[in-house]
C-alpha cells in the first residue's frame, strides 16, 4: 500500500521567483542576440518574435527591468519598418527587402546596446559583491 502525504504550501513544485529572474534574464538577452543578427542577415521578419520576447521579458524579469528602455528602443525602431511594411499594399514579399536599408544598421544597432548594457550592469553587480541573477 501507498500512503498518500499531503504537500505543503511550501513544497509546490511552483518555480522560485529566483529562478524565474534567471529565466527571463536569459530569454531577454539571447532574444536580443537573436534579433540583433536577424534582422541584417536578411530574416527581418521573423525577427519579430524575438523583439516581443525582449520587451516582454525585460519588463516582466526583475533582474533586467532596469532595462526597459533599451527593450521599448529596440520595439520602437523595429515596429516601425514593420509597420510601414503591413500598411503598404504593394509591398515585397520580404519584410528586408522592402525594408530600407538604414534600418537593417538601426535595429541591430539598438540591439547591441541593449547587450552591451546587460553585460555592463551584470559585471557592475558582480563587482560590488552581488551575484547576478541573469
Amino acid at each position: 500500500m501507498t500512503s498518500a502525504t499531503p504537500i505543503s504550501n511550501t513544497e509546490s513544485p511552483s518555480i522560485r521567483p529566483n529562478r524565474l529572474g534567471r529565466i527571463l534574464a536569459r530569454t531577454a538577452i539571447i532574444s536580443a542576440y537573436i534579433a540583433t543578427i536577424l534582422v541584417p542577415t536578411g530574416f527581418a521578419k521573423i525577427a519579430i518574435a524575438p523583439v516581443i520576447l525582449v520587451l516582454a521579458a525585460t519588463l516582466a524579469g526583475p533582474s533586467v527591468r532596469r532595462l526597459w528602455w533599451a527593450a521599448a528602443a529596440l520595439f520602437i525602431v523595429y515596429a516601425i519598418p514593420f509597420i510601414q511594411y503591413a500598411g503598404n499594399p504593394n509591398r515585397e514579399q520580404s519584410l528586408s527587402k522592402d525594408m530600407d536599408p538604414v534600418w537593417w544598421v538601426i535595429i541591430p544597432l539598438v540591439g547591441i546596446v541593449y547587450i552591451a548594457a546587460y553585460h555592463v550592469g551584470r559585471a557592475r553587480r558582480r563587482q560590488r559583491g552581488q551575484h547576478p541573477v541573469g
